[in-house]
This record gives structure tokens, sequence and C-alpha cells, in this order.
């Protein structure tokens, strides 16, 4: 039902490379669906919740891909250059970038001097080129060009250490084995003093809040949400909804429960608030994440609060918290993306959908699932509209 990440901003969500699938239903029957054959089926189940068979076999499309990426990290302070140059980067037929991506941080709700780095409201524009193995002069022609196409951002590289993405004041590459965003903080012994050294140093300037301990315990109400740039008049969504939704988690005082990105060998971590550019490619798969009218790019938003068993009896709070958040999602013009908690109500689901849409796939699972076996309750409100 997912489907999104780096390559989203080219080719939009994982629904648009799907060729065809083999679909076992509650009844018993294999159906072969493509857009020649069953497209409904195939349209309604892309995104569907499993909720008209089980998707037993997939057929997708593939492009050939190069051994090695360039990961580069533009960082910006002021907010319409940053969003400026993540739209500019999506559709830039010059440099052709394989990923666009957003990052943000989310400023403390502390005092001033205690947090100078989060007031600082960083926005970090994330965008990656595959290239050919050592193919240096290639590669820094590239950055030049980049240097001089996007001169508002601070440019860092990604660079790959261990298993954890890391980055570099050099240029560099890494092999494409894993394209991953959340990095866990160092926990040597040596790097806990340097930071808490750092934050005394610069009187706790320096962010160095650690990634809460993951454990089995820990509790992950993730808030992802789907919201478009602009409404219907031009009017911007994306930074009215950013800054609200920063304020709404500072305000509750869950900054520090928010997964973080890790960089500088632990040093310094950037609140994930990790947006991911959808394209829209058509309206074949109305129950996919792309957002249903003219919306030419959807903006998929990370929020990912992470509660170790230790703050448990904050739980109640960090709900309420996300409640709010889905509130503000469905007032702005936006979707859930419901894998994650969700308490929707029944107009909320209505307005995800769409009444059309709604009646059409629940008339599919009465004519594939008759006896309503297959995921019923999947989604509250959804079998009774």
């Amino acid at each position: 039902m997912g489907g999104v990440g780096y390559y989203g901003s080219r080719v939009g969500g994982f629904w648009n490379v799907v060729r065809s699938i083999r679909l076992v239903t509650m009844e018993g029957d294999i159906i072969d669906c493509s857009r020649d054959q069953h497209f409904d089926l195939m349209r309604f189940s892309l995104g569907g919740f499993g909720r008209l068979g089980v998707i037993a076999e997939m057929e997708i499309d593939v492009v050939p891909s190069k051994p090695d990426v360039l990961g580069m990290l533009l960082i910006y302070r002021c907010g319409p250059d940053f969003e400026e140059d993540m739209l500019r980067a999506m559709d830039d037929d010059e440099l052709r970038f394989d990923g666009v991506a957003g990052q943000e941080d989310i400023p403390s709700s502390a005092s001033f001097a205690e947090n100078v780095m989060t007031k600082l409201d960083l926005k970090i524009l994330t965008v990656i080129k595959e290239v050919d193995a050592g193919d240096a002069r290639a590669v820094k022609d590239f950055v030049r060009r980049v240097r001089l196409k996007y001169p508002c951002g601070i440019m860092l590289f990604m660079k790959l250490k261990a298993s954890n993405l890391d980055v570099s004041l050099d240029v560099t590459t890494f092999k494409k084995k894993e394209l991953v965003y959340f990095t866990p903080t160092a926990r040597n012994f040596w790097i806990f003093i340097v930071q808490r050294v750092c934050q005394y140093l610069t009187f706790g300037a320096l962010k160095c809040i650690g990634q809460p301990a993951e454990k089995r315990t820990t509790k992950h109400p993730w808030n992802d949400c789907i919201v478009p740039l602009k409404d219907e008049l031009g009017t911007d969504v994306y930074g009215k909804f950013m800054g609200t939704a920063k304020a709404i988690i500072a305000q509750r005082g869950f900054e520090k429960f928010i997964s973080k990105q890790s960089i500088f060998h632990g040093l310094i971590n950037v609140d994930s608030f990790v947006t991911f550019l959808i394209r829209k490619r058509s309206d074949d798969f109305p129950v996919a994440l792309d957002l249903p009218g003219r919306q030419p790019v959807s903006m998929g938003l990370a929020i990912m609060p992470d509660l170790p068993k230790a703050d448990e009896a904050r739980l109640p709070d960090l709900l309420a918290m996300c409640d709010e958040l889905t509130n503000l999602t469905y007032a702005m013009g936006g979707r859930r993306y419901l894998y994650g908690y969700h308490k929707l109500t029944r107009e909320q689901v209505v307005r995800h959908f769409g009444t059309d849409v709604i009646r059409k796939w629940n008339a599919l699972k009465r004519q594939v699932d008759p006896k309503s076996l297959l995921n019923t309750g999947v989604i509250e409100h959804l079998d009774d509209l």
C-alpha cells in the first residue's frame, strides 16, 4: 500500500511500475490482472489493504541502473529557497536527478541559549544521481554544475560508513547496495564523551540528542501523511502544514522522540521530518497514495515518533499529538498514510478516498469476497460505506 522513496520524484509511486498481478481470492479463484484484463481488480488492489485478495505474483517494469550513487545534501536556512529548489530539482531536465527528497529540523521548545542550532530550522534538500563506477572526472563535473545551478544551499556529500549513511565535505560516491534514510546514533563511549564536551563548550548549542534506544518495547505510532504543495487557489499548503506540524510537536514536547538522522559520526542529529516527492503519473490507481484531482506532485511527509518503554506513561499524550497531526492533514487537503497509527473519523475516510471510489471498491469486494472474509475492518468505517 506504500512504495515511495527517493525515486518517486522521477517515476512516482511503486504502483506506477506494476505491469500485472495474479490475484488469489477468498472464493478460490486465481485471476490474472493487467491493463488489458480485469484492470479494475488490479488498480483497486494496489494500495488496497488486501481487501480484494492476495497478490500471489507481480510483474514490474525495471530500468537499467548504474552501480554507484552520488548523494548531495544542500543545506538551507531560507524556506522559500528550499521549497523552490526542491521542485526545480524534481523537474530539472538538464541535470536529471534520479531522486529528490527533503528533510527539515524541528525547532525545539527549549530556550534559545540551549538550542541555537535547532532554532536555525535547518532544511536539507537531498538529490541523488546514479553514476558509473570510477568516473571521477564526470562526477566532479556534475557536482560543479549542481553548485552553479543551486547556489543557495551549502553542499555536503553522502558517504557510506559500514551500514550507515554519513556525510563528507569531500566529493564522494558509494556503491548502491542500499539507500537508507534513518541511521542509528553511534553509541561508542568516547563518542558519548565528545558529544557532551561539545555541548558544554557551545553552551548547549550543538544538538546531540541521541536516538532513543531501539528495543522490542519501543512503540512507533508513526504518523506519515501526504499533502499537496498548493491548494486549488494556488495558496501554499506545504509550508503552512510544516510550520503548524512542527509547532504541534514542539508544544507537546516530543521533539526528542522524532526519529533522527545521525551525521558526523553521531555528533549531530537532525530530526527526520522527511519529504518524499511523489510524481503523479495518472489517475489509474485511486486507492494508492497519489492525491486526487490535478495535483502534479504530492509531498509524502514522514513523521516518525519512537517512544521507549521508560516514557510509556506519555503514550496517551503522544497519540493525542498524532491525532492532532491527522486532523491537520485532512483539514489542509491531504491524506494519511494508513500503515501506521491512525484513528480516522467516518468523514475523514470519505474525504480520504471519495464516495465514488469507496462504492466501486466495495462493489468489487462483494464480487470477489462475498462472505467478507478478507481484511474486513482493516480501515474503520470503510466496510459500511
